[in-house]
């Protein structure tokens, strides 16, 4: 009897499920597990300038790819792609990146405290940035300390429309010449 797969996924994570999970958000913590796991590090000459790739193995406790997991639990990426596409996968990795969030929270703190007691220069940007972290501190202002916003507009361009990339003053010339090729001619008087 063919058994076949719910179209939701699975119904509970399995163990293997639960590592993939685990070495997405925290890493691998055994070394003899990531042996033969190497990620490529740039460097850059620093007298002819040009780049230089080497393997270096991936360290215990450092976040892996999705590449890196396939690879170090013998499965397809197209597998783990599929698999974190269903809900139950999603859902159990936001919890653990959530866990990892909260874990940081009293770091982020100290860090916060050591730019508020930091001097620096004097400089009133360096005040400005020891504001803020008290601010973040005690959780007044907008409680969540620096925020970056990033606007973009985007116009909608329907087929039909034509981009002028002349400069300016000759489109303005162009145009001035329609006026003036635009105006009713006079008409002769009769004489």
């Amino acid at each position: 009897m063919k058994r076949y797969k719910p179209a939701e996924g699975p119904r509970e994570l399995t163990p293997k499920h639960r590592l993939i999970i685990e070495y997405m958000v925290f890493g691998v913590d055994n070394p003899h597990v990531l042996r033969d796991l190497t990620r490529e590090s740039r460097t850059i000459d620093p007298e002819t300038g040009v780049t230089i790739s080497t393997p270096v193995p991936v360290q215990p406790g450092v976040p892996l790819t999705l590449e890196e997991v396939a690879t170090v639990l013998h499965l397809k990426r197209r597998y783990i792609r599929q698999l974190l596409a269903l809900p139950i996968m999603s859902n159990a990795l936001a919890v653990e990146v959530q866990r990892l969030r909260s874990g940081e929270h009293a770091r982020s703190i100290h860090t916060l405290i050591g730019v508020r007691d930091d001097p620096g220069l004097g400089k009133a940007a360096d005040r400005k940035v020891r504001l803020s972290a008290a601010q973040a501190i005690l959780g007044e202002g907008d409680g969540r300390g620096a925020k970056v916003s990033v606007t973009v507009n985007t116009q909608h361009v329907t087929p039909g429309y034509v981009l002028d990339l002349r400069p300016a003053d000759v489109i303005e010339r162009e145009e001035q010449a329609k006026l003036i090729d635009a105006r009713p001619e006079r008409q002769a008087s009769d004489d």
